[in-house]
């Protein structure tokens, strides 16, 4: 969903000319905290949850051992649901 919103605004910068896209950025943020709140946790979700999957496998590298299924699934839960938290805390910023 990131790579289509940076696409639609790299399209909507390229069709209509220059500040396309910062005044569109500009609307968004000007029609309230709930959309602009939404608008920022949208980006920062998958900015936190790549970041800490890559922290994750980094670990798994280090210690295999971490890689038993029950573990696994489990540390996806905390991935989710602390990436879920910092982005909520991110929103607010």
């Amino acid at each position: 969903m990131l790579s289509v919103a940076a696409a639609g605004l790299g399209l909507a910068e390229l069709v209509g000319g220059s500040g396309t896209a910062f005044s569109l950025m500009q609307w968004a943020g000007s029609q309230g905290t709930l959309i602009a709140a939404g608008a920022k946790f949208s980006v920062a979700f998958p900015i936190v949850y790549h970041y800490g999957g890559a922290i994750r496998h980094f670990l798994w590298d280090f210690y295999p051992e971490m890689l038993e299924s029950a573990d696994v699934e489990k540390s996806s839960y905390y991935l989710f649901g602390g990436a879920t938290v910092i982005s909520g805390a991110l929103m607010f910023m």
